[in-house]
């Protein structure tokens, strides 16, 4: 929705759009921006591509 918005305002015409997830559970010593040593968290990736013309 917000990429719709921001390319009308610019006067692209949005072709295409593709969001791609991705989710996993890493140990949390193993994540140097988390404190805790122990535990899960989850970690998730996101991959935004869009086509305008």
């Amino acid at each position: 929705m917000t990429m719709h918005i921001y390319a009308e305002r610019k006067g692209y015409k949005l072709e295409h759009t593709k969001v791609r997830l991705s989710h996993d559970k890493i140990h949390a010593g193993d994540c140097e921006q988390y404190e805790a040593e122990t535990g899960m968290i989850d970690q998730i990736q996101a991959e935004i591509s869009i086509t305008v013309t």
